[in-house]
């Protein structure tokens, strides 16, 4: 069993004055004054090996302020499995992702790929992912709808 936490935060300033603006007593008034821009989120992630197939989950949380006023929740899961065949590697994941304070998006993506070895670094890949943003499409966006993508190809490592 392996796990991990970590915990991260990062801040950022656009004001153009130079000096860094600590006096604010909310990270909403720091935005508005200073062009103050932060992110923290806690995640957490474990997997165990069961001999031939391994088993993954992770979680994450945090809050992030731009360029508004307010601070946006994000949170998610991952749950995948991989099975080690000897020449044949097979895996499958599903992860969500929920983004917003007040309304809310859920984004999914579900995926699953097998690869044959050839030899320790020779292999060919199939693969398929489905990816939900939770948005509806449009003519005039590119990050939003439903993604069906398939890969299939060689693999050499040197």
């Amino acid at each position: 069993l392996v796990v991990n936490w970590a915990q991260s935060a990062v801040a950022a300033q656009t004001y153009n004055t130079g000096y860094y603006g600590v006096l604010y007593s909310s990270s909403a008034a720091a935005t508005t004054a200073l062009g103050y821009v932060g992110t923290k989120t806690n995640m957490l992630s474990a997997n165990y090996n069961l001999g031939a197939a391994t088993v993954y989950g992770a979680w994450w949380a945090g809050d992030s302020t731009t360029s508004t006023t307010a601070a946006v929740h994000v949170s998610g899961n991952r749950y995948a499995v991989k099975y080690d065949m000897g020449t044949v590697v097979a895996a499958l994941q599903y992860t969500q992702a929920v983004v917003g304070s007040t309304t809310t998006t859920t984004s999914k993506a579900i995926g699953a790929r097998a690869d044959y070895n050839f030899s320790k670094t020779a292999a060919a890949y199939v693969g398929y992912e489905n990816v939900d943003t939770g948005v509806a499409a449009t003519t005039n966006t590119t990050t939003a709808g439903v993604r069906k993508i398939t890969s299939i190809g060689l693999r050499k490592s040197f």
